[in-house]
Formats: C-alpha cells, structure tokens, sequence
C-alpha cells in the first residue's frame, strides 16, 4: 500500500472515529488514460506518482472534505460540462488574482475538488515543474498551499 493509500485510509477511518459524516469513495478504476488536463482543456499533463496512487484508491469521492467533491480523472478531465463548477472556476478567476487557477494561467492549472453548494475548490498547480504539483485550497476568503498531495492529505487528517 502506497502512503497516499494509506493516507486516505487513516482520513477515512479518523473522520469516522470522531463522528464526521464523510462519504464513500467510489470503487478504484483500472487507469486507462496516464493524462491529466488543466483547466484550459488542452494542456494534459503524466499524472504524478501520488496523483496516479489517488486515482488508483478510488475514482470519486463524493464529500469528502467540507463538503467537496474530490473528482474522478474523467470528470477533471470534462470539467467543462459541469456549468457549477465552471461558475466557481469563473468566480474564484475573476475575484482572486493571487492565487490560482488566475495567478498561474489556465495551462498551469488542473481542478482536483470542488464543493457544490459555495464556492471552494482545491486545485492542482503544476507552474513550478517539480515531480509533484502543488496543491491549493481555496476556501471563503482563505487559501491554503501545500507542497504535494501527501502533505494536504496529512494536514486535512489533524482535524
């Protein structure tokens, strides 16, 4: 079992110990497609190694964080079709220019969650051109920077 595997896991079992109503994640998917699309819907980008071990623990998980949506690789790949989430992409570009997606360009940006109800996402960012991308949560009026997905997985399970 990879970390993030294990990660998820222990976020799973801890919100249940302390009695937060998180959802299933959905069965894991055989990986067919190795790509991951920012949100300009033409720059595709290798899933990273902890990318890869997310989409490989389970293909949605619907509120699993503060009520966010952590999307399959095909729903972040036709994030398009979903009108609410492109209202809150339209909302968080036009409102915060200093964090992405707006601060670092379409092309640099990928969504990873979103919450349906208000506008709050998290969001991949692969401007810095590391193995692994950055992580952004944009919440209200807060963001918050992770280095990689370990470490959001690590912070959001001290809750």
């Amino acid at each position: 079992m990879t970390n993030i595997h294990s990660l998820m896991l222990n976020y799973q079992r801890e919100m249940k110990n302390i009695g937060e109503m998180i959802g299933f994640p959905s069965a894991a998917k055989v990986i067919n497609e190795n790509k991951i699309y920012a949100i300009d819907g033409v720059t595709k980008y290798d899933l990273s190694p902890m990318l890869r071990d997310r989409f490989i623990f389970c293909d949605r998980w619907d509120d699993f964080y503060l009520s966010q949506n952590m999307l399959s690789l095909d729903e972040i790949n036709s994030f398009p079709y979903n009108a609410k989430l492109v209202e809150w992409i339209s909302l968080r570009k036009e409102n915060w220019d200093h964090v992405p997606p707006e601060s670092v360009g379409d092309s640099f940006c990928s969504i990873f969650s979103f919450n349906p109800y208000e506008p709050e996402e998290i969001y991949i960012d692969w401007s810095d051109s590391r193995k692994e991308p950055t992580i952004w949560h944009c919440a209200q009026s807060d963001y918050y920077k992770y280095d990689n997905l370990e470490e959001f997985f690590m912070e959001i399970s001290k809750i």
